[in-house]
């Protein structure tokens, strides 16, 4: 009896054993192999909450076959790195209606141009084909009323991508990444880093809603592209532009406020918030890489003249040297040197953008409390900027005390003062810091942070190229250039921004623009020939004539056919005592006691029912202008004299405009202080600041229109001296 009653116990601890080996087994084999996962993704796992399971199921799929160890590198690769890139992107579902809708354009779309050349799409019977299709969907468009995306966020998940991408959205990409590595001539070629970089990741920015995998964007743009093994590369993106483009123009205004996470590319951008160059640009490179082209994203950190910065694409060195390019609108051009002709641009530093960290950027190098600015503290930026443009390394003395390990050049930024642009780690035991990228001819602020607070290490400077220095630059330094630190001066200024090259150079071209009238015999009589370059601001042109014309004409020379006027108003004497006047536009007031007008004059109004050639040069908005205009022309309903015509070339409207309030800031103990706490109000086209500091670094900002503003000084003769133009 005992010995039975031994079995019996035995065998139920066998049971409850095998039943808690059972129970466990789940946690077992959830535990178990996290030991042999790369230390990032074990990160990247207890970051994504609830999602872990959805990453271990994709990396499980390429687990069990050891035929699949590249694969799984990739997904290690792809996993690892999603926590470098937090932006918010919950599930997106369009209106199903919506989705049909757009596929039967694209569909339609496609059979006008299914296997025709970017060069063929844009030769006239197609052109008029796709008019044609863009006159239907815009009327089926207006018909049509479609529910707006269904944006998804589950739990306290927050949207985050970490926690929300699916493991069948990266087994789809990863698929398709290494059917490309067996069968695209430049995916093959890539080594297995290059490959991940360019072809594995899916995305580099964090800045939209991103629903396509590379398998469906391969699937949607391959008939659009053609073999992309066989076309020059810049056949496929010639294709890839014309395809956005084309249904950007068919489509037109997006109908929704959220993203769809992919159609909103092909709706005209402006309806489309916030979808700006980096969107493009993250299209662009997901889009191509998907279907075989490797390609890059850049960005430039801030401009050398206005706001803002710009994210274009670049190719895989290993295809050459070619110039990085605008997506959907521009292609890449042969550089026929080291680094690009960029005209006008004024690129401040070009960062490389990568899905994993890089090494030698701030986030790399700094100390482990120090705080970055916000525009470099990407962990995957890259400088590459001497890949572009031609860079020095510049060594400046370091002299204060600080825990950081970096330091900071800045330059100018009408939105904020000054922007930092470049980095460089301190040498504290030699007191200085080398700057290894930067670009002369630029204006440089030096900077540090305690804290999150802006400090300055030396005073301004320009850094000039100079072909006779062993270093190639030399230095413009900006200080107090008086004794006096108490001196003062009246300060008249009519400017914000200097006049740029290009308006300069269009205002250069309207010399031999002619002025002729028409009499009712239909005889043209030549009144004038413009033989002098006019100034960007209203001005008088006499006729000297005292004959009635119709039909009055303004045109433009046959060198330069461009009528670029931006302003113009026929002008004749009070004294004729016409019906058809109003007052004219008072011509500028550049200086204290200057007469705004000739009160004897008063503005002929054209006929309203003629229709009039160059019409925008009538609104009297100086931003607007006659596009590819010869001439204007006014027609009137009865012979009159004119005597006078008062235009204005277009310019960029950057001188002093009343009643625009105005701000003058100066450049002292290290930051921009303001001469004045209260904006002053323009009454004309100037504004005069009375016993303003000397000899100092200024900047006008003018706080109720445009963006355009650059630091200056001020010459000896009271003038106006802008940095870059009139200071080299």
């Amino acid at each position: 009896m005992k010995s039975k009653k031994r079995a019996q116990i035995s065998c139920l601890f066998l049971i409850v054993c095998t039943v808690m080996m059972l129970a466990a087994a789940p946690l077992m084999a959830q535990s178990g192999p996290e030991k042999n996962y790369p230390t990032g993704v074990l990160k990247s796992l207890a970051m994504a909450g609830t999602n872990r399971s959805e990453l271990e199921k994709a990396i499980a799929f390429y687990s069990t076959n050891p035929d699949n160890a590249l694969k799984l590198k990739a997904v290690y690769y792809l996993i690892d790195n999603l926590k470098w890139h937090p932006g918010y992107h919950p599930e997106i579902r369009p209106d199903p209606n919506f989705t049909n809708f757009f596929r039967t354009t694209d569909s339609l779309y496609y059979c006008i141009v299914k296997g025709k050349t970017a060069g063929q799409i844009a030769e006239q019977p197609v052109k008029s084909e796709i008019k044609k299709l863009k006159k239907y969907i815009q009327d089926t468009l207006r018909k049509c009323l479609f529910a707006d995306p269904e944006i998804i966020v589950t739990g306290n998940q927050g949207g985050e991508e970490i926690k929300t991408i699916k493991a069948a959205f990266l087994i789809s990409h990863i698929e398709n990444a290494f059917t490309l590595r067996a069968t695209s001539r430049y995916v093959k070629e890539l080594s297995f880093e290059d490959f991940c970089e360019y072809t594995i990741a899916y995305r580099l920015l964090d800045n939209l809603s991103f629903r396509c995998s590379g398998k469906d964007l391969n699937q949607f743009f391959t008939k659009y592209l053609g073999d992309v093994n066989t076309n020059d590369f810049t056949e496929t993106i010639a294709r890839y532009n014309t395809t956005v483009l084309n249904l950007r123009d068919i489509l037109g205004k997006y109908p929704f406020e959220a993203r769809t996470g992919f159609e909103e590319l092909f709706f005209l951008p402006k309806n489309v918030g916030g979808f700006d160059c980096f969107n493009e640009a993250q299209y662009c490179y997901a889009t191509l890489n998907a279907c075989g082209l490797p390609l890059g994203i850049q960005h430039n950190t801030a401009y050398q003249m206005v706001q803002g910065k710009h994210a274009l694409c670049n190719l895989h060195p290993d295809l050459g040297a070619w110039a990085r390019f605008n997506p959907a609108f521009t292609l890449p051009v042969k550089k026929n040197g080291p680094f690009e002709k960029i005209e006008g641009a004024g690129l401040m530093n070009l960062l490389r953008i990568h899905y994993a960290p890089q090494q030698g950027n701030p986030a790399s190098l700094k100390n482990k409390d120090e705080y970055i600015p916000d525009n470099l503290s990407d962990p995957c930026i890259e400088d590459v900027t001497e890949r572009t443009l031609f860079t020095v390394k510049l060594p400046l003395d370091f002299t204060k005390k600080t825990t950081n390990n970096l330091c900071y050049l800045a330059t100018f930024s009408s939105a904020t003062g000054i922007v930092p642009v470049t980095w460089a780690v301190i040498n504290k035991k030699e007191q200085r810091a080398v700057f290894q990228h930067v670009i002369p001819d630029r204006l440089y602020f030096p900077v540090y942070y305690v804290g999150e607070e802006i400090r300055h290490f030396g005073a301004p400077f320009l850094l000039r190229y100079d072909s006779t220095k062993n270093e190639k630059y030399s230095f413009r330094y900006f200080e107090n250039a008086s004794s006096d630190t108490n001196a003062t001066i009246d300060l008249i200024l009519t400017k914000k921004f200097p006049d740029k090259p290009r308006m300069v150079k269009l205002a250069e071209d309207l010399v031999g623009t002619t002025i002729v009238g028409y009499d009712e015999n239909k005889h043209i009589d030549t009144l004038y020939t413009l033989d002098y370059v006019p100034q960007p601001y209203l001005q008088d042109i006499k006729l000297n004539n005292k004959k009635s014309y119709k039909t009055y004409r303004v045109q433009a020379p046959a060198a330069h056919p461009h009528l670029n006027i931006s302003k113009i108003e026929f002008l004749t004497e009070s004294t004729f005592f016409y019906k058809n006047i109003n007052p004219p536009s008072p011509l500028p007031v550049l200086a204290p006691g200057v007469t705004d007008s000739i009160k004897s004059l008063v503005r002929v109004m054209e006929d309203p029912d003629q229709k009039k050639r160059g019409g925008t040069a009538y609104d009297g908005n100086t931003d607007t202008a006659p596009h590819d205009y010869s001439s204007i022309t006014i027609t009137l309903n009865e012979p009159q004299v004119i005597t006078t015509i008062r235009f204005e070339p277009r310019n960029a409207n950057n001188g002093i405009v009343p009643p625009n309030e105005y701000l003058l800031l100066y450049w002292d103990n290290d930051k921009w202080n303001f001469f004045e706490e209260d904006p002053q109000i323009a009454e004309y086209n100037y504004v005069l600041f009375k016993n303003a500091p000397k000899n100092k670094l200024y900047w006008l900002k003018n706080i109720t229109a445009g963006i355009e503003e650059l630091p200056f000084i001020v010459d000896e003769k009271g003038r106006q001296q802008f940095i870059y133009f009139d200071i080299k």
